[in-house]
């Protein structure tokens, strides 16, 4: 809890600052560019805690593996699997078909 006031905090303050600094900037030229840096920041200061949370540390790999095994144990992906090994082997043939047209050119 102390984390997510501290984070509303830096937040605050970062846009206060942001405030002061595009209003005394008088140059449109670099206020484009500043805006563009500072929602960046102000993004990552957002996202940061979030990816700090308990289990957002481990690997989304592992979790879409995870799911996708459990959706073939329960027969749901197999038709699905089964549609994209079918779509693999199409896009095989059809390269091997574009090649064979390349070569005889």
């Amino acid at each position: 809890m102390d984390n997510l006031i501290m984070t509303v905090k830096n937040i605050c303050a970062f846009v206060l600052l942001i405030t002061v600094v595009d209003n005394l900037l008088s140059s449109d030229v670099y206020k484009k560019y500043i805006r563009l840096f500072t929602g960046i920041v102000l993004i990552i200061m957002i996202i940061k805690p979030l990816y700090e949370l308990p289990d957002a540390g481990k690997d989304i790999e592992e979790k879409i593996i995870q799911y996708v095994n459990e959706c073939v144990d329960r027969g749901i992906a197999s038709d699905t699997l089964d549609d994209m090994e079918k779509a693999d082997s199409y896009v095989d043939d059809m390269l091997k078909e574009g090649c064979e047209e390349n070569e005889e050119r």
